[in-house]
């Protein structure tokens, strides 16, 4: 998984604050990737499929359109799969895990 500008969105009453995530690891019990975020000065595991992502910075073309001719960009106001770490494109829902 790719946790670069990665960031794990909590809701705090109505105001969303964004942890940036330190470290990854898979669980061989979940089959899930966990991730490792600091919350009011302590460590906090999370599971990446149960929790809100956001990554940030910079921008890509979704791989999928960009070889069927189209340039669809993809930036942080797309989802992010729980997966690989990378946005989901809005047009064809491609992410890095299931590029050939």
């Amino acid at each position: 998984m790719n946790i670069r500008n990665l960031f794990v969105c909590i809701t705090f009453a109505e105001l969303v604050e964004k942890f940036p995530v330190e470290k990854c690891r898979y669980n061989e019990e979940t089959g899930h990737y966990e991730l490792l975020i600091t919350v009011f000065a302590q460590p906090l595991w999370v599971d990446a499929q149960a929790v809100a992502l956001y990554k940030g910075r910079g921008s890509a073309f979704c791989w999928k359109d960009y070889q069927e001719g189209k340039y669809v960009e993809l930036n942080e106001k797309n989802a992010v799969c729980s997966v690989c770490g990378w946005w989901k494109c809005h047009v064809c829902s491609s992410c890095r895990c299931n590029k050939p």
